[in-house]
């Protein structure tokens, strides 16, 4: 490797609601270029690991992180990416995909 740093799309979003705060899902799925139920699944799985916050007003998803930022410059990813959470999400996201689940329910 060549010392970049690769980013995944979960790591995308998790930046995204670093840098913007709460956002709602039609934004994120805007921002991020991903379809509502990818999004509905990511948000389950990573609530579940208690990385973000899922609230619904008026019917809309708002997704934000349950750790808060402080300042754009230092990534919320130092503190929640140990590799025991990382591994649960990817358990979780593999099970869900497996078990048919959907997430929207």
């Amino acid at each position: 490797m060549d010392g970049k740093e690769v980013k995944t799309s979960i790591d995308k979003l998790i930046d995204y609601l670093n840098e913007h705060g709460e956002t709602d899902s039609d934004s994120l799925v805007s921002a991020l270029k991903i379809d509502e139920s990818t999004l509905s699944m990511w948000a389950n799985v990573l609530e579940e690991a208690h990385v973000v916050k899922v609230e619904y007003k008026f019917a809309k998803m708002y997704m934000s992180l349950t750790i808060p930022s402080k300042g754009k410059k230092k990534p919320v990813q130092n503190e929640i990416a140990s590799l025991e959470t990382i591994e649960r999400i990817k358990e979780l996201l593999i099970e869900n995909r497996l078990d048919g689940v959907n997430p929207q329910e």
